[in-house]
């Protein structure tokens, strides 16, 4: 409390500024917004970097499969393009990405599709630092391994379905780990999330992953705490966390079959990535080759990972742990 030097009367205090209305942190941008901003018009305005995102020649037949599904209102069963497969059975199993690709291409042409892919890119960019601050790290940490994150994947920064995949990851991710801190109902947004994934990118047997990931580890992390609070009276007994992930991951298997295809899409998935001249001919399914510049990156993080395991490790946070593993 200060004092008035003129008459020796304590001086009213200062008023304290209003606090910012709910409308105000509504309107005011987050760093997170900042980051989507500027990430979007540097692949517009960068160097060659909307030319990057159409430097895949599938995206073509992505389009044209969308076309197909919105034509028709019907998924292809047969092979549509290629001369020595006609007539051949075909899964379409990434049509819904098939179908947004088609709808930015007849809106604006390739600019469309460009624009679609920057803006989930740059979305999940957007995200991925929300994330990393909801997580406690602090904001230069979580800014820089962002840059170093955004390095690492550019090299499939490309007007694919994979491009979906990366956020409902992330989406997946921040659920389970909310959830592992404190139990809710939201959860079970994973259903959901799981059958329009299915029908996005293959990519969905990563959320199937997760979720065991974290019953396995969140099961672990509390028979732990148990064992410690009371080692006299522990007991081996089936955790809660098993049983709650457990029925999460039951719930969502049964959501990778609302998909046209039904189980003969887990089949053919199966078939493929267990495939002798996939494995052997195509690139993203072999082993990293780390003598490439480009790889630097991953390398870094990889290793970095490698270490962390031990710190998560001493902390308890085994569902974490098994996830840098898996």
């Amino acid at each position: 409390m200060e004092t008035d030097t003129t008459n020796g009367t304590p001086a009213p205090a200062p008023e304290s500024a209003p606090a910012a209305s709910g409308l105000s942190r509504w309107l005011l941008p987050h760093l997170s917004d900042w980051v989507f901003a500027s990430l979007l018009l540097w692949l517009f305005f960068g160097h060659g970097a909307a030319r990057t995102l159409m430097a895949d020649g599938d995206t073509g037949w992505h389009i044209r499969t969308g076309e197909y599904v919105l034509a028709n209102w019907a998924f292809p069963k047969v092979d549509l393009f290629s001369f020595s497969m006609e007539g051949k059975t075909w899964f379409a199993w990434e049509w819904f990405s098939d179908v947004l690709l088609a709808l930015a291409y007849d809106t604006a042409e390739l600019k469309g599709v460009v624009l679609l892919a920057g803006v989930v890119i740059a979305a999940t960019a957007a995200a991925l630092l929300r994330y990393m601050l909801w997580l406690g790290v602090n904001v230069l940490l979580a800014v820089f391994f962002l840059m170093v994150s955004m390095s690492a994947s550019m090299v499939h920064w490309l007007a694919r379905p994979h491009m979906f995949t990366w956020g409902l990851l992330l989406i997946t991710i921040w659920l389970l780990e909310a959830d592992r801190r404190n139990n809710s109902r939201r959860i079970y947004w994973l259903v959901p999330i799981v059958v329009v994934w299915t029908n996005t990118h293959g990519g969905f047997l990563t959320l199937l992953m997760a979720v065991g990931v974290y019953a396995v580890g969140t099961g672990l992390e509390q028979m732990w705490a148990a064992y410690d609070s009371h080692p006299e009276r522990f007991s081996w007994h089936i955790p809660a966390a098993v049983k709650r992930y457990g029925l999460v991951l039951l719930l969502c298997s049964a959501g990778t079959l609302v998909n046209p295809y039904g189980y003969q899409l887990h089949v053919h998935i199966a078939g493929y990535v267990g495939s002798d001249f996939i494995l052997n001919n195509v690139q993203e399914f072999q082993s990293p080759n780390f003598r490439g510049e480009s790889m630097l990156v991953y390398e870094g993080f990889l290793l970095l990972g490698l270490i962390l395991l031990v710190r998560l490790v001493k902390r308890r946070e085994l569902a974490q742990a098994l996830l840098l593993l898996a």
